[in-house]
């Protein structure tokens, strides 16, 4: 699962992905998910990094949290010039 979100000058990409069942693996359990920052120009984001990177985090109860959930982490970055 996968969302674009454009925010001049920036691009963020999330993507989401199931967390199945260990005994039922047809089950999905959680969704984990990541997202990526990068400049719509091509440019550096971060020092001479092009892209800035919201690693694999922790397990969400349905897909919309997670990606949601990564969007606003995203725009906070963002928002504090990328300075944790």
């Amino acid at each position: 699962m996968h969302r674009d979100v454009v925010i001049e000058p920036y691009k963020i990409a999330i993507n989401a992905e199931p967390v199945f069942d260990a005994l039922k693996p047809a089950q999905i359990n959680a969704y984990r998910a990541s997202a990526v920052i990068s400049r719509i120009d091509g440019g550096s984001v971060v020092d001479n990094f092009l892209r800035d990177l919201l690693p694999l985090g922790g397990e969400y109860l349905n897909l919309k949290s997670a990606l949601d959930d990564y969007e606003r982490m995203a725009r906070l970055r963002i928002a504090n010039s990328f300075v944790d």
